[in-house]
């Protein structure tokens, strides 16, 4: 009951004493000192090293921390045809880089299977592999070609994108995380972001979760309930309405619920007690076998002290959590009236 999950990125340099090898390693590579296979085994080396700190900390379903990735939009476009090349990008007036569509998207090779197969033979929990989902990738990048096409471009995506998943499946991914930022801030585009999920889920037998992040998914739950994804994770910080999304109805029963209960872009370290509390109260609504918990985010923007710390601080608080429900669980699995208690 009550999974830890993380989501995608955690923080690639580690504090002081110990030495930024990675970020050394692509220092020397960008100057020429070392071969590329040198900086992939640096890279081998740092993803295995954020593994063993997340399973230290007690997480139960591990990403590999996107240590190779720069940046997420940028990772997975450079590899799907269409997209223009790195070198051809330009950056925006926000300083980022937005890809440009310069044909039609689709997929060519693997992008991540490759990185997923080899954390997964060292990692000693599951390995739950992630992407950024088309919806999003269609509002982030440049439609180019597609013009204002939106939901061709959308569709495109996903399409080329199942091809991912079905090799990630193939690979042994027993879950994958479809992160859709965009989708809390355009919910007047859920058609769209329902018809190209049924195009990225297709024929995939694999468990796909949807993550949502930034806001809360009200008024678009019922279309949510009806899309093809196995499970939701879901802002509890940033969107706390998303309460009323699966309170007041039964609507996600039998679907896996992901609650991000820990702030990844704040370094203020979350109270154990909150976190047990607060899944108290959920697991009087929803199946705590199916209720997993989780940062709200990828962690790479916080000092990696303070993401292992803000990770064993929401283990203590599921560990309470799971001592709790058993002092109090009645024969048949139900909960009483007055079993929640307040922070």
């Amino acid at each position: 009951m009550f999974t830890i999950a993380v989501n995608g990125s955690y923080p690639k340099t580690p504090e002081p004493p110990r030495p930024p090898l990675l970020q050394r390693a692509i220092d020397d590579y960008e100057n020429g000192r070392i071969t590329d296979r040198e900086l992939e085994r640096a890279k081998d080396r740092a993803t295995v090293e954020a593994v063993a700190e997340m399973v230290a900390a007690g997480v139960e379903v591990v990403s590999d921390g996107q240590i190779r990735w720069n940046h997420g939009a940028m990772h997975i476009c450079h590899q799907l045809g269409g997209f223009t090349g790195k070198e051809e990008v330009k950056e925006s007036d926000n300083g980022s880089y937005k890809p440009r569509a310069v044909d039609r998207i689709k997929w060519t090779h693997p992008i991540i299977v490759d990185d997923h197969r080899f954390i997964t033979e060292r990692s000693p929990v599951e390995v739950r592999p992630v992407l950024t989902g088309p919806f999003s990738l269609a509002r982030i990048c440049n439609s180019g070609i597609y013009e204002d096409d939106i939901h061709s471009f959308t569709n495109d995506i996903a399409l080329a994108l199942n091809r991912e998943i079905l090799g990630l499946e193939a690979a042994g991914a027993k879950y994958i995380l479809i992160e859709e930022p965009e989708l809390t801030f355009n919910k007047d585009e859920i058609a769209n972001f329902i018809e190209a999920a049924f195009l990225l889920c297709d024929k995939v037998e694999t468990k796909v979760i949807l993550g949502t992040s930034g806001g809360d998914i009200l008024g678009i739950e019922t279309e949510l309930s009806d899309s093809p994804f196995h499970g939701i994770a879901l802002d509890m910080l940033e969107g706390p309405e998303n309460e009323r999304a699966f309170f007041d109805e039964k609507r996600f029963s039998g679907r896996i619920l992901q609650f991000g209960l820990i702030n990844s872009y704040d370094q203020t370290v979350e109270r154990p007690q909150f976190i047990a509390n607060y899944l108290m109260r959920l697991a009087q609504h929803h199946d705590p076998e199916l209720i997993w918990v989780a940062p709200t985010g990828g962690l790479s923007s916080l000092p990696r002290d303070i993401a292992f710390v803000k990770l064993k601080c929401l283990y203590t608080g599921v560990q309470r959590a799971r001592r709790e429900l058993t002092r109090l669980e009645k024969p048949g699995g139900s909960l009483p009236d007055d079993s929640v208690t307040t922070d």
